[in-house]
């Protein structure tokens, strides 16, 4: 029933799956962009801000973390559109016509590419992997261990990767689902011993 009491006219799924809106499709920002809103207006700022970053070192997005009472909670900040509505910042996932994710470090990937790579779960694990292996490039990705399958790995074609996975189950198995999506792009694939 409607506001009115009468009852809705049914709408057949043919016809509500032809007026479903597009998907919002994200890209990097023009260079005129007005900056990105870090704020959250329940979290307050952000206590990490991750910038990713096209091959060429164009800025793409931000992943960004606010610690709260419940734990932590993490936001993509994407410029994108959707259909014919003005293009914009919005806390979304980065994603392009066919639904996949950048990698974080995609630009010192791109750098560097003679160097093995070291695969992190996390924008914080690949910085400080970073600084602790400069003879390799870190490297993550949005979105966590459930995400691992729904990332653009194709710049890793034919590069040698070592995987190092957070200490734990969902880590661990993140890692070895990674390792099969891997296997027909890389030339090398290691792993971590986690202890």
């Amino acid at each position: 029933l409607n506001g009115s009491g009468t009852s809705r006219p049914q709408i057949p799924v043919a016809q509500r799956e032809l007026t479903k809106p597009p998907p919002r499709i994200t890209c990097p920002p023009p260079e005129d962009a007005p900056p990105p809103p870090l704020h959250h207006k329940q979290f307050g700022e952000p206590s990490g801000t991750w910038t990713y970053r096209t091959e060429t070192g164009a800025l793409w997005g931000y992943v960004c973390r606010w610690d709260t009472d419940a734990g932590k909670e993490y936001r993509c900040i994407t410029w994108g559109q959707q259909g014919d509505l003005p293009a914009g910042w919005e806390r979304k996932h980065f994603s392009d016509s066919v639904g996949l994710r950048p990698i974080y470090g995609l630009d010192r990937l791109a750098a560097s590419p003679h160097k093995q790579i070291l695969i992190c779960e996390g924008e914080k694990a690949a910085d400080a992997a970073q600084a602790l292996f400069p003879g390799m490039v870190a490297i993550a990705w949005p979105g966590g261990a459930n995400a691992c399958n729904r990332v653009d790995w194709s710049p890793l074609k034919g590069r040698k990767v070592v995987l190092w996975p957070d200490n734990d189950e969902p880590g661990i198995a993140c890692m070895g689902k990674l390792a099969g999506i891997l296997a027909n792009i890389c030339t090398e694939i290691k792993g971590l011993r986690v202890t």
